[in-house]
């Protein structure tokens, strides 16, 4: 299997990109009624497609599980007389 390589970005096309972004981010941290305010009070709209529906309620999270230090390791309460991993010891200690 071949791996494609897309050539670098232009510095115009990185300027457009940045400006995009920034933009992106205005939007997307603006007040949902003041964009509904302003696009009802345009006089004439832009045409626009839905590229894709959103996808709402699945995300995929990479991990280790188990190794000491990880993200992934868990503590969980223990009950009386249970013995625990070394690992698990040194988590919940925060060594």
């Amino acid at each position: 299997m071949t791996t494609r390589r897309t050539p670098a970005p232009t510095t115009e096309q990185s300027t457009e990109r940045r400006a995009r972004q920034r933009w992106m981010s205005v939007l997307a941290k603006a007040d949902f009624g003041d964009l509904d305010t302003l696009w009802n009070n345009l006089p004439s709209k832009p045409a626009w497609t839905v590229v894709r529906a959103p996808e709402v309620g699945m995300v995929m999270v990479r991990g280790r599980a188990g190794e000491p230090g990880s993200a992934s390791t868990s503590v969980r309460p223990r009950s009386p007389g249970a013995r625990s991993s070394s690992t698990t010891a040194r988590s919940a200690s925060g060594m």
